[in-house]
């Protein structure tokens, strides 16, 4: 996958754009087409060792895509930034969503994540292989 590199300004240009939210309370998975978050996930994911809605609180806003294999929010400009979710995140193949804490988004549909910004591709512990070769990649904290 080729990702479009990602503009200075791209994350508050985005968060200015507008609030879209395709976020939802969910109640907990419990049928046999959730994966586990390592089997399958399209979305990257990193070991969280801090309580969930805390941390930086910088915003990613625009449209979750699956594309190649990879979880990627575009932007209005095209630009698409990798999210990376916590591990505590489930895949549910059957609806393209991805669901922990109460929330889901869905493929296709408009998201706002808070979270941070890193460049050092080690702070994921799984990285799908479409998601390889981003310029940086969003923490995400809290939906």
């Amino acid at each position: 996958m080729q990702l479009t590199k990602v503009p200075a300004g791209f994350l508050l240009a985005v968060a200015a754009a507008g609030t879209l939210s395709a976020c939802s309370s969910v109640p907990p998975a419990a049928d046999e087409s959730a994966l586990p978050p390592d089997a399958g996930s399209p979305a990257a994911a990193y070991e969280r060792t801090g309580d969930w809605g805390t941390g930086e609180q910088a915003r990613l806003a625009g449209t979750l895509r699956l594309i190649d294999g990879c979880l990627v929010v575009e932007g209005v400009d095209g630009a698409q930034v990798v999210p990376v979710f916590p591990t505590d995140f489930t895949w549910r193949e059957g609806d393209s969503s991805l669901e922990g804490f109460g929330h889901a988004v869905t493929v296709d549909g408009d998201v706002v994540l808070t979270g941070g910004v890193t460049v050092r591709a080690g702070d994921v512990a799984r990285l799908p292989k479409g998601c390889e070769g981003a310029q940086a990649y969003f923490m995400v904290h809290a939906i």
